[in-house]
């Protein structure tokens, strides 16, 4: 329940801020807090870092603010432009990291890994022809040919001259004052392309929203159907409604789903920690263990069911039961599978062997590489489990 209020009211004020900013300066927010929420995003929180800088640098501390403020607002730069492919880059490297491991998976093949590849340099290749393209400069030589292709209707359009560049201004063509020049058509000057949007590129910026509006909608799709895929593989579902007989609907298992998962890094965790082959007589114990020990116990039945323990050796098994014995009585309770009951029996049988063979709880644990048996310590428990 509070995951879901935390939804509610993020999306709430993310609409807030959204409405504050694009419509707060409507007459009909006139007096209101959206119009003081739309004042602050767009001047006042400039305003206000200005003048904490002034009160705690003086005079220097507001030169250096001025000086950074014209390089990175009023003079051609490649900052956003670096962050626009540190971006890409840094996403697409996580995408590979965490999600190329489960493809081909139950619902994409391998195709996609390509496919991914091929989005991501789609992007970057229109972002390059849009940055570095001539957007349509307008100057003494060509400024006739602008002139006859866009004529001056008279109304909107009137003839001009350019006070800095001294030439006639040709219809829908304006002075860029950040690249000082005038652009055909122009649309307007992006940050991010540290170009001007003008009638020569305005196709390629076109192309690159839509190609990175698609490329977003893809990688929606592609992670959603990953993650769809784990949940199909392990199971998940089955055991939420068949063990503890949740409705098989989306509002009844989605709070359930994220509860039950731990989330990617427990999930990467163990995975490793159950399936890494052994290839000595000592266990092979994944950094993730101590996770694995410190996971609530009446969890751990969802655990035992997400795996049929393909891979695993018999002793890292024992290892888990050795230090949480409880899960040995969950595999024989709940286990409908031959397979499954296969394993436990022969689990329990090298456990039993352990318990009763001569020497100290200590020397039995270093001999099965295990260091301390748990339900070991005293003649009692080993009879209990006999029986």
């Amino acid at each position: 329940m509070e995951v879901e209020w935390l939804l509610v009211i993020h999306g709430l004020v993310t609409l807030l801020v959204l409405i504050s900013f694009l419509c707060g300066q409507w007459p009909i927010f006139a007096g209101t807090f959206i119009q003081k929420i739309h004042f602050f995003l767009t001047f006042g929180a400039c305003d206000y870092f200005r003048r904490f800088v002034g009160a705690v640098f003086g005079q220097r501390g507001s030169n250096a603010l001025f000086c950074v403020e014209y390089y990175c607002c009023d003079r051609p730069n490649p900052t956003l432009q670096v962050i626009y492919l540190g971006i890409i880059g840094a996403s697409y490297y996580l995408i590979v990291q965490s999600a190329f491991k489960y493809i081909p998976g139950h619902y994409l093949g391998e195709v996609h890994r390509y496919i991914s590849l091929l989005a991501v340099g789609g992007g970057i290749l229109l972002f390059l022809l849009t940055s570095f393209s001539d957007p349509g400069t307008v100057n003494a030589g060509n400024v006739s040919h602008y002139l006859s292709a866009y004529p001056y209707d008279n109304i909107i359009f009137s003839e001009k001259e350019c006070p800095t560049c001294k030439i006639p201004k040709p219809a829908r063509s304006k002075h860029c004052s950040i690249c000082d020049r005038c652009v055909a058509r122009f649309d307007h000057h992006c940050g991010w392309m540290n170009n001007c949007i003008g009638e020569k590129n305005s196709r390629y910026f076109m192309a690159f929203l839509l190609w990175h509006f698609l490329l977003c909608l893809y990688g929606a799709v592609a992670i959603a159907l990953v993650l769809a895929g784990r949940l199909k593989e392990l199971r998940v579902i089955d055991i939420l409604t068949v063990y503890y007989g949740f409705e098989k609907s989306f509002s009844s298992l989605a709070p359930h789903v994220a509860v039950v998962s731990g989330g990617p890094p427990f999930g990467f965790c163990l995975i490793i920690s159950i399936s890494s082959p052994v290839a000595s007589s000592q266990p092979s114990l994944s950094p993730c263990s101590p996770i694995l020990l410190r996971f609530p116990e009446q969890r751990l039945e969802i655990l035992m069911s997400y795996f049929l323990w393909d891979g695993m050796e018999t002793r890292s098994f024992i290892w888990l039961v050795g230090r949480n014995s409880q899960l040995l009585s969950i595999m024989v309770v709940h286990s409908n599978s031959g397979i499954v009951n296969l394993i436990v029996r022969e689990v329990a049988i090298e456990y039993r062997d352990m318990l009763t063979e001569k020497g100290t709880c200590a020397e039995r644990g270093t001999k099965y590489g295990i260091g301390s048996i748990n339900g070991c310590s005293d003649k009692m428990q080993k009879d209990n489990f006999m029986r």
